[in-house]
């Protein structure tokens, strides 16, 4: 009897041991994690664990929580900053490539008044490249996301610019005007006159000039006057009075252009400068008639996209940065509608001289007055992008200046609150040497006792 009473009591001793010893592999493991690591195991409860650290506990568990939470905020932000900055370098890049483009146009485009009728047919095919090129940038993609598209990132912003005039184009294209946004001009404006006139005056019954006319300047494509130009100093309806007077009274079905305006046509449109559509579609469009069908006659899709909706981002609290660039721009419009009058130029030269029977001698653009107006046109219009899209990348050179500041302050907070929850973290080495020290020798004097106890003989165990 008192040999089982024995046995019992060392079984019992036995487990209690064990439980012991569990207990205190598992502490030892915690300790060498916080040793490799150089922080509290489980976070707050490691700091809580120790005794030495409970003054101060709701403290430390307040500037963690700050802490932690700064950090998570500030490495959103800088996500949400990088991809503006990527975007934003590529816009640069980008409009880097448009002003290249506008600067070749431009230089073409003074060869165009001094090489003569040999090399027409060689420009226009640079003309056309100049478009394809437009027409690349303007589609660009970062992933799946159309760059120039506005918030309607899934549509590709621009139908195919080199083929919405034919090769070469001999007329005028038909368009319309659109109630869009205000713009710096629309891709030509060339009228007939309904009626005589006078030596100072000349009507267009189908059109409403703007008063913003005054001051532009009129060009006689035909008719007594053709190759005058004069200086629009009044607007009455469908009526413009220039100076200086004329050689000969305008007559009707004479036939002039006006550069850099729009024609009113309807009392619903803004009496104002606007682009106009390049496109026989309606007087609805809201934008070019170089954009995509899909975002040109409407502001919003029905999946709620927009070409006029520039893509945003918040990069800081209350701070929402609208960093994206459409291809409705005045830039891109001046620059496209420039080099297509461009093209109706070389054009006009092209078809007229294709009629030339020799002996007879093809004639430089110079003189062929049917060309004169586009190429007018399209110089002042190339000159206007260079300048657009100069100020176009100030703006975008802002924002990536603006982006480099945001990027630097949250990387900085998010350093400040990594190394202040560290520290409040952070573990004494030498403290924790020491109790890993501690229980190793704990440890070893419970293994010695299961050992005794477990070398209990049969003999012993009986008695």
């Amino acid at each position: 009897m008192v040999g089982s009473l024995s046995g019992v009591t060392n079984y019992a001793q036995l487990l209690d041991i064990q439980r012991s010893l569990f207990g205190q592999q598992n502490e030892l493991a915690g300790l060498q994690q916080e040793l490799s690591t150089g922080r509290y195991r489980n976070g707050l409860i490691g700091i809580a664990a120790n005794g030495l650290q409970q003054q101060g506990l709701a403290s430390d568990t307040i500037r963690l929580q700050q802490y932690k939470q700064t950090s998570v905020q500030s490495t959103i932000y800088l996500r949400a900053v990088e991809t503006a900055t990527y975007r934003t370098d590529l816009y640069s890049k980008s409009l880097d490539s448009v002003t290249q483009i506008a600067t070749d146009m431009k230089s073409e485009l003074i060869k165009t008044k001094s090489l003569g009728p040999a090399s027409y047919n060689a420009q226009l095919g640079l003309v056309n490249g100049a478009l394809q090129r437009l027409e690349s940038i303007l589609s660009q993609t970062d992933g799946q996301r159309n760059l120039f598209a506005g918030t309607a990132y899934s549509t590709r912003p621009v139908v195919s610019l080199s083929t919405l005039d034919a090769n070469p184009p001999s007329a005028l294209p038909s368009y319309n005007p659109f109630s869009g946004a205000i713009g710096n001009g629309p891709p030509r404006g060339a009228f007939t006159a309904t009626a005589a006139g006078t030596t100072t005056t000349i009507t267009a019954g189908a059109a409403t000039f703007p008063a913003a006319a005054v001051g532009q300047t009129i060009r006689f494509t035909s008719g007594a006057n053709q190759g005058v130009q004069a200086t629009i100093t009044a607007v009455a309806g469908s009526t413009l009075t220039f100076t200086p007077a004329l050689g000969a009274a305008t007559a009707a079905a004479d036939t002039f252009s006006v550069a850099y305006m729009a024609v009113q046509t309807s009392s619903a449109l803004p009496v104002s400068l606007q682009f106009r559509s390049d496109s026989a579609t309606t007087a609805t469009d809201v934008a070019p008639g170089y954009i995509t069908a899909a975002l040109r006659t409407t502001l919003t899709t029905t999946q709620g996209e927009s070409l006029n909706q520039k893509p945003s981002v918040y990069i800081d609290d209350q701070l929402n940065l609208e960093y994206g660039i459409t291809a409705t721009d005045p830039a891109f419009q001046n620059l496209i509608n420039g080099l297509r009058n461009y093209k109706i130029a070389l054009g006009q030269a092209i078809n007229a001289n294709a009629a030339v029977v020799p002996p007879a001698q093809a004639a430089d653009i110079s003189q062929i007055q049917a060309a004169l107006p586009f190429l007018d046109q399209a110089e002042a219009q190339i000159n206007k992008a260079l300048l657009d899209t100069a100020s176009l990348s100030g703006v975008n050179g802002g924002r990536q200046a603006q982006l480099v500041q945001i990027k630097a302050k949250h990387q900085d907070l998010a350093d400040t609150a990594t190394v202040g929850a560290t520290t409040i973290e952070a573990v004494d080495i030498g403290q924790v040497s020491t109790r890993i020290k501690g229980l190793q020798t704990s440890l070893e004097a419970s293994y010695i006792t299961t050992k005794q106890i477990l070398e209990l003989s049969l003999v012993n165990y009986l008695r």
